[in-house]
This record gives C-alpha cells, sequence and structure tokens, in this order.
C-alpha cells in the first residue's frame, strides 16, 4: 500500500524561508512527530493548521498548496495587474478631474 501523500508544499516553503522542523517546534509548539509527519506530508492537515502554518510563514494560506515558485509567479502577475489598472490611459481623466469633467470639451 502506497504512503499517504498530501498536496502542499510546505517542506519547499521551509526551505524558501530558511526554516527548519525544529524551528516549527520550538515556534508553534509542536511535538517533533507532528512536525515531521507535517512537512514530509504523511499527516492531514487541518484549516486551523494551514492557518497557524501559513501566518507563521507570513504567507496566505492557499500559497501552502503551491510550490513557492509558483506562488511567487501569481504575485508578480497579480502587482503587474494592478499596476496596469493604475496606469492612466491617454485622453481618459483620472481622479479628481473626472469628477469635474462635463462630457463636452467647453
Amino acid at each position: 500500500m502506497a504512503k499517504p501523500a498530501h498536496d502542499w508544499h510546505l517542506a519547499e516553503w521551509l526551505r524558501t524561508l530558511g526554516k527548519r522542523q525544529k524551528d516549527l517546534v520550538a515556534d508553534l509548539d509542536w511535538n517533533k512527530a507532528k512536525a515531521s509527519l507535517m512537512v514530509n506530508g504523511q499527516q492531514k492537515y487541518t484549516r486551523d493548521e494551514v492557518n497557524e502554518l501559513s501566518a507563521y510563514l507570513n504567507i496566505q494560506p492557499f500559497e501552502l498548496l503551491m510550490h513557492p515558485e509558483d506562488a511567487m509567479a501569481y504575485r508578480r502577475l497579480r502587482r503587474a495587474a494592478a499596476d496596469m489598472v493604475q496606469i492612466p490611459f491617454f485622453g481618459i481623466a483620472t481622479d479628481d478631474e473626472a469628477l469635474t469633467l462635463t462630457g463636452t470639451e467647453g
């Protein structure tokens, strides 16, 4: 029978952020067995654990389900999209100017 494997990237996130299992034990008050099973994907995770880990790692909970490189690419994409929305387009009024325009050129 195959060992259970769970679909998250905790080990990769720990490596990326310079954390180790012993940090989970010390900082989150986990026992060594739980830390090992969670990091190696051999124990099911709960919503509370996902939230606890994401807060500890300073990432969004859904990012634990993504490889860190994919999560960083997604962050860059979101940032680029937000920047595009904030760029004024030629001929289109922005901010306070838009509130004073009447739609006529006069």
